[in-house]
Parts: C-alpha cells; sequence; structure tokens
C-alpha cells in the first residue's frame, strides 16, 4: 500500500515540477521580439488559431498564456480582438496532453528526459537554457504520468477503497464536484483529468463518473482563472472573463449532452467516442479533445460579437489607454532614422504628461482636469519600458556611426526622462500625501510654482526644438544650489517653530527639486547636441 502511494505522490510531483517548469521557462522566453513576433502573428485569424494552439501545449496552462496574452494587450502589441482566438485555442493545445498520456510513450519519455537533462545540465548559453528547460520540464511532466499510472492500478484491489467508491458510483454530481474542487487546489485541470483517466482505467471510477469529472475539472479550471485574475481591470480583465466564459458554456452544453444521453438514451459524445476506440483510456482522452477543440470551432463563427459582450463586461481603463504606444511599430525597425523620429514623439508624449502631475497640487490650476498622477505614472512606465526595448533592438541593427551616435545621445535622453517623470511623480506624491503647517506651505506652493513653469518650457523646448527655446530651458535651469541651501536654512533653522515632520518633509522636497532641475538640465544640454547634429547634416 505504501508503495502505491508513494509511486501516486511522487509522480504527482513530478507532474506539477513539469508543470511549473514548462510555464516559468516559457515566461522567460517571451522577450519583445518573441511578443512583437506573437502580435504579427494575430493579423491572421488562422496563424492566431494555430499560435494559441501551440501556446496551450507548450505552456500547459490556459492561465499562463491567458495571463503572457493580456500583458501584450494592455502594452498595446495586440488588440483583444485579434487575442480572442489565441485564448480560445490555447485550450485545445493544452488537451493534446491528455491524448499523448494515455499512449504508450514510455520509452519516448525516457529518452527525451535524458537528452533534455543532459542539456540542461552542460548548456551554458542563456538563450537555450529556457528552451531546454521546457523540454525537460515536459520529459518530467510525462514520466510523473507514468507514475501516476503505475501506481493506480493496484489501488482497485483495496477492499475499502472498492466500497467507499461502490457506495457513490451512481453520484455524477459529486464526481463533478470532485473534479472541480481538485483542480482549484491543484490549479491544473489537465493534471488531475489524467489522474482520473488513468483511475478509470485502474477500475476506480466508472465512464460515466469520469466524464462528469472532467466537467467539473474545467469549471474548476474556470475558478482559478478568475481567482488569479481577480485584480486585474480594463482589456486584460477581457481575456479572463473570455476564458471563465468558454469552459462556463462549454461545461453547460456538454452536461446537458451528458444527461441527454444518460437518461434519454441518445447516442451523443459518449457514444461517439466509443466508435473511434475501444480502449477505455483513449475514449476519455477523445471526450476532452472533443470539448475542448469543440467549442473553439464553434466560438470562432461568433468572435465579434464575443468582443462586444467582453467590451461591456470589463471596458479599457484610463491607465490602459494612456500605456499605448501611439508611434512605435515592428515595422519600423526596418527604417533607424524613421524609427528614431518614432521614438522622439513617444518621448515627447511622456514628457507633456509631466506638467499634469502637478495639477492635483496646484493653487494656480488651469482648469483642465487631468487624470490621477498615479494613473499616468504607471501608464507612463509602461510606455518607457517599451520605449527602452524598441531602442535596444535598433542596435541590433547595422547603422552608421553618425545614426549610432544619434541612437545614443537619443538613449541617454530616455533615461534622463525616465528618472525625471519618476521624481516629478515622488515629489507629487510627498505634497499630495503630507499635511503640513501653514508655514511650509509657503515654500512647497513656490517650489511647485517653479517647477511647473520650468517643465512648460521643457515640452516647448521638445516641440520645438530651435536653440532659443533650448537655450532659455538651460537658463533657467542654471545650478542655484547656493539660494536654495539659504531658502533651506531660512526655513529649517529660523523661529519658525517647525515640527520635525515638517523639516524633513521640506528637507526632501526641495532636494527633489534640485535634482529634477539638475537632470532637466542635461535632458536640455543633450536635446541641444542633438539639435546642432541635426543642423549639421542638413548643411
Amino acid at each position: 500500500m505504501w508503495e502505491v502511494l508513494g509511486l501516486i505522490v511522487a509522480g504527482l510531483g513530478l507532474f506539477f515540477v513539469g508543470v511549473k517548469m514548462i510555464s516559468e521557462n516559457a515566461k522567460q522566453m517571451a522577450s519583445r521580439r518573441l511578443r512583437m513576433l506573437v502580435a504579427r502573428w494575430t493579423q491572421s485569424q488562422l496563424l492566431a488559431s494555430l499560435g494559441g494552439a501551440l501556446s496551450g501545449f507548450v505552456t500547459q496552462s490556459t492561465s499562463a498564456a491567458t495571463f503572457i496574452v493580456a500583458g501584450l494587450t494592455s502594452s498595446g502589441l495586440m488588440t483583444v480582438r485579434k487575442a480572442l482566438p489565441i485564448i480560445i485555442w490555447a485550450n485545445a493545445g493544452c488537451s493534446i496532453l491528455v491524448l499523448l498520456a494515455v499512449l504508450d510513450i514510455k520509452y519516448a519519455v525516457m529518452l527525451l528526459l535524458g537528452v533534455a537533462g543532459i542539456s540542461f545540465a552542460f548548456s551554458k548559453s542563456v538563450k537555450y537554457r529556457y528552451a531546454v528547460g521546457i523540454l525537460l520540464g515536459i520529459g518530467l511532466l510525462f514520466y510523473g504520468l507514468q507514475m501516476i499510472r503505475s501506481g493506480a492500478s493496484p489501488l482497485a484491489e483495496v477492499s475499502w477503497l472498492q466500497s467507499f467508491l461502490y457506495r457513490i458510483k451512481g453520484s455524477y454530481v459529486l464526481a463533478f464536484i470532485v473534479g472541480l474542487l481538485l483542480t482549484f487546489v491543484s490549479q491544473t485541470a489537465i493534471g488531475i483529468v489524467i489522474v482520473a483517466i488513468t483511475m478509470t482505467e485502474a477500475g476506480l471510477f466508472s465512464v460515466d463518473q469520469t466524464i462528469m469529472l472532467i466537467y467539473g475539472a474545467h469549471v474548476g479550471s474556470s475558478l482559478t482563472t478568475w481567482f488569479l485574475g481577480s485584480g486585474l481591470k480594463g482589456t486584460s480583465r477581457q481575456l479572463v472573463v473570455l476564458q471563465v466564459l468558454f469552459n462556463i458554456v462549454g461545461v453547460i452544453l456538454f452536461v446537458s449532452l451528458f444527461y441527454l444521453e444518460v437518461l434519454g438514451h441518445v447516442p451523443l459524445v459518449k457514444k461517439l467516442v466509443s466508435m473511434i476506440t475501444l480502449e477505455l483510456e483513449q475514449q476519455m482522452a477523445y471526450v476532452v479533445l472533443i470539448f475542448n477543440f469543440g467549442i473553439p470551432l464553434v466560438l470562432s463563427f461568433f468572435l465579434d460579437p464575443l468582443h462586444r459582450l467582453l467590451v461591456k463586461i470589463s471596458p479599457p481603463t484610463q491607465e490602459e489607454d494612456l500605456s499605448k504606444l501611439q508611434f512605435l511599430h515592428d515595422q519600423a525597425l526596418n527604417d533607424p532614422e524613421t524609427a528614431m523620429d518614432l521614438i522622439e514623439k513617444e518621448q515627447l508624449r511622456l514628457v507633456k504628461r509631466l506638467p499634469g502631475y502637478l495639477e492635483s497640487i496646484r493653487v494656480e490650476k488651469t482648469g483642465e482636469e487631468s487624470p490621477p498622477y498615479e494613473t499616468v505614472h504607471n501608464a507612463s512606465t509602461v510606455v518607457a519600458t517599451e520605449i527602452q526595448s524598441f531602442s535596444i533592438d535598433l542596435v541590433d541593427k547595422n547603422l552608421s556611426h553618425r545614426t549610432s551616435e544619434r541612437l545614443l545621445n537619443l538613449q541617454n535622453r530616455h533615461s534622463l526622462i525616465v528618472s525625471i517623470e519618476d521624481n516629478v511623480y515622488q515629489l507629487v506624491r510627498t505634497i499630495d500625501q503630507t499635511d503640513c503647517s501653514a508655514r511650509p506651505q509657503e515654500l512647497i506652493h513656490n517650489v511647485v510654482e517653479g517647477l511647473h513653469t520650468i517643465l512648460l518650457t521643457t515640452v516647448d523646448a521638445m516641440e520645438s526644438p530651435e536653440e532659443y527655446n533650448i537655450d532659455l530651458l538651460i537658463s533657467i535651469t542654471e545650478d542655484r544650489g547656493d539660494l536654495m541651501e539659504r531658502i533651506r536654512k531660512m526655513y529649517l533653522t529660523s523661529e519658525r517653530g517647525l515640527e520635525v515632520a515638517d523639516k524633513s518633509t521640506l528637507l526632501y522636497l526641495t532636494n527633489l527639486y534640485e535634482r529634477i532641475v539638475w537632470l532637466i538640465r542635461r535632458w536640455a544640454t543633450l536635446l541641444k547636441s542633438a539639435h546642432r547634429l541635426n543642423q549639421k547634416d542638413k548643411q
């Protein structure tokens, strides 16, 4: 008995380790270049469907595929409408594993495990290590399943287990609930389904119970996806809702067909799989395949109305709109000069947002309602990361000396913009969350208004990079360290009765202000160098 339990537990352990290795290594391989390639695939619904099936088969987790695609949609590399085929067909890709698991591929699994293990141990290239890690995960997954099958067979001879299963033999609802709960706890529907099929072959479950357990596992998978995606909003949540609807609608349909076949004696799914093969394990595997291939096939004809429904359920958030790239696209990489022009346009979008940060804390408001600074900061971080990745991709191109010089200048300016944005955000956040006494408010007001003027001048210099505008920005950001130090001493050491917390806040805010001004001056100097280089080219 202990040997049997040991085989099953060890098999489950290897199975889950394999699933984890596959998922984690697949995520590590999702570089920007790969994500751009995936985004290009979605231009064709057929390719998107095939890509979805492949992603499901590789990751062996519809949840992982859903969240990877959600990241693509939130960054603007893919629309939700084009992502729909990927999500629904990822379920089909996952289900293929069930059929492979019930086939006699023991020696192939051992060969795969050996080759992948040796390659993983001696692989020094990070580029290939993730791919080898996926193969090793697949090998461990299948080897774990082989151990479960070996351990499950003797369980049919255990008397108390036979007695218990005999009592619940006619309970389809209980089998459904067992599949649901086990899947939710283990977070892998495919694993639970394979274990159930193995136990069915051993005589522990009836065929009808196993079919209901399979359907229950799909509902459990939906609960897992919903739980993991509970914090998502907007378009990312739309994909989570899609995956949940996929399983719920499918289960309602197939459970109805099940009772119609069992109680009404109408030949449907159960009869169909018995006609395909006489092997019990393979029959149950085909039930899984019919479910996960049939639902995507039907939904493929209703993607547009399905998309409209998802938009109503979870409309895009303001942050997502701000997070999308407006100018950069993959094709621009073929023309580096044009690509750098587009990068500057995206950078200008980031710079234009900076004065809006201060609107929520200014006394003299412009009357224009700006998005919350937290929302703008999160969105700007996403855009800045995509710009950085895009500029890195340009480095691999065959660039001339002059183009390389311009790209380096552009990358340095981008790093400064990111630093400026982060420091402005920290300054606004500190002022917004701090309740200072009346005295320091005067200094805070002057800091905010002075910085607002500098940021507006920064926007003007980038919109119209003429030497006059750049020189004006450099002039108003000249080093005034001595002046700021005198102002600090006046407020911090004079007899104004400031609280310790107020003094600490003023010191932090004035340091942030100086840092922002210094960063803007460095950025303006680089902008002037870029402008002069551009003028030389025109001459």
